[in-house]
């Protein structure tokens, strides 16, 4: 097969992949649900319905229950927390201080066998989950930056010092 051929079953199968989510999450005003949705879907692509706690660990990293609260509480903002959040947020320099770091190179690559090595993964889901969330107030866009940090300690978990972790989740705190 071509490279022409393959990019195009890639892109069909991105489609579909962006197809079944949109159907599955149709109906789900949950916030939370809508991201165990949207995280069975991106560790068992094959079977979500059946995803299990391994499927996600290997998806996620070990610590993907973690990952899955951050995601969650992200999903599920008020307003007033949003702002309280933006209140003590951080600059963008600040994130890439910490995310460096934490272990993660300028290009955003992970040292292999580190728990960051699924960060993209994590990434991708948590824009799927809060895509329709930013549009929604300035105030949820504003937390960005307090956002990924949580986030990637959230990933790292043990791997980073704790004073690292306190910095990193600070302004994900203040919620």
């Amino acid at each position: 097969m071509n490279i022409e051929g393959t990019m195009t079953d890639t892109r069909a199968a991105e489609q579909a992949h962006r197809d079944y989510l949109a159907n599955r999450l149709a109906g789900i005003d949950d916030p939370e649900e809508r991201v165990n949705e949207i995280m069975d879907q991106h560790a068992r692509y094959d079977d979500p319905a059946n995803c299990t706690d391994e499927d996600r660990a290997r998806a996620f990293g070990p610590n993907w229950r973690e990952v899955t609260a951050v995601i969650q509480q992200a999903a599920s903002l008020t307003v007033e927390q949003a702002e309280r959040i933006a209140s003590c947020s951080m600059a963008e320099w600040e994130l890439d201080n910490l995310m460096e770091e934490a272990g993660l190179s300028e290009d955003g690559e992970a040292a292999p066998g580190s728990a960051l090595q699924v960060w993209d993964t994590v990434i991708e889901v948590g824009d799927e989950a809060l895509e329709t969330k930013y549009e929604q107030h300035e105030a949820f866009w504003e937390t960005r930056f307090a956002y990924l940090a949580a986030l990637m300690a959230a990933v790292a978990g043990d791997e980073i010092p704790e004073t690292l972790r306190s910095s990193m989740t600070r302004a994900w705190s203040s919620r």
